[in-house]
């Protein structure tokens, strides 16, 4: 009941707009970080920790055999994970990141190892002339494949409609990262993070191993959903610019109107005098669409 409410004051919301008369655009705002990190930071020394030790590994590539994923796919898939924090941080101003041609051992499943001692953080960052150290210290990869049959239509050239069975195959692929960033100043942990996430492909073929052989490799999907996940941590501890529309309101007030000339330029100084003109003469009404447009 409550989620046909919420839908419902949307969608009246919406209808409530168009009628009143308004335009959108689209523009670049800046997303805050979802964690706050001192800003005595400012370099960051990133790091792979999650290969396995050679005991482990041993285990790995024998479950790898066993389960039929591709021998060595989460190294490549971390070493992406670790490219796509790099790729968005140094497409900010918050951050510089840079990676130490370092090689780190970890657990090379889902569980964090114990965190790395202050001594060698502390050597890392000296050596990297670093303020803090970030290190992906968890990396897993599990891929899921699904077969069905499915009913394809189509034309003939004479327009006649055909029906056929197809397959349909889907692949799954979820990673799992694991996160620490320290802070050797003051000898802390700012953040431990570990989340999973994935996606899917499909496709279709006159039978399932034609339908398989149009998926992208394991190896390919693993690396992508890991540049994916680097991504994602990227955007936890930094702010980053991401598009987003507004609506705004341009019409029952002459400044409303002459104020969407400046947007449509991008020429916010300008728009932002002429609402402020509404607030100073209009009435109520006008008033808070001139305020609804500011805000």
């Amino acid at each position: 009941m409550i989620k046909i409410l919420h839908r419902s004051i949307i969608l009246l919301f919406a209808m409530t707009m168009g009628a009143c008369g308004t335009s959108s655009i689209s523009l670049s705002v800046m997303k805050p970080a979802d964690i706050t990190v001192s800003q005595h930071i400012k370099r960051i020394a990133v790091v792979n920790r999650s290969f396995p030790s050679k005991k482990t590994k041993v285990e790995n590539i024998l479950e790898g055999v066993i389960t039929g994923e591709g021998i060595g796919q989460d190294r490549d898939g971390s070493e992406e994970c670790v490219s796509g924090l790099v790729d968005i941080l140094t497409r900010t101003e918050r951050f510089d990141a840079i990676r130490p041609a370092i090689e780190l051992e970890g657990t090379g499943r889902e569980a964090f190892p114990p965190p790395l001692p202050w001594e060698e953080v502390e050597r890392i960052c000296a050596e990297s002339n670093a303020d803090a150290l970030l290190l992906l210290e968890v990396f897993d990869s599990d891929s899921k494949f699904t077969h069905k049959i499915v009913q394809e239509k189509s034309k003939t050239k004479e327009g006649v409609e055909v029906v056929r069975d197809v397959s349909e195959v889907t692949t799954d692929v979820k990673v799992t990262t694991g996160w620490r960033l320290y802070d050797p100043k003051n000898k802390r942990i700012i953040d431990e993070y570990k989340t999973s996430g994935g996606k899917s492909w499909s496709s279709r073929g006159s039978s399932e191993e034609d339908a398989r052989n149009r998926l992208p490799s394991k190896r390919n999907t693993v690396r992508d959903c890991g540049f994916i996940a680097g991504n994602f941590y990227a955007q936890r501890i930094s702010p980053v610019p991401v598009r987003v529309t507004r609506s705004y309101y341009v019409r029952k007030h002459p400044s409303l109107k002459k104020a969407k000339n400046f947007v449509r330029v991008n020429d916010w100084n300008g728009a932002a005098e002429e609402w402020k003109k509404v607030l100073a003469t209009g009435d109520n009404k006008q008033k808070g669409r001139a305020a609804y447009n500011m805000a």
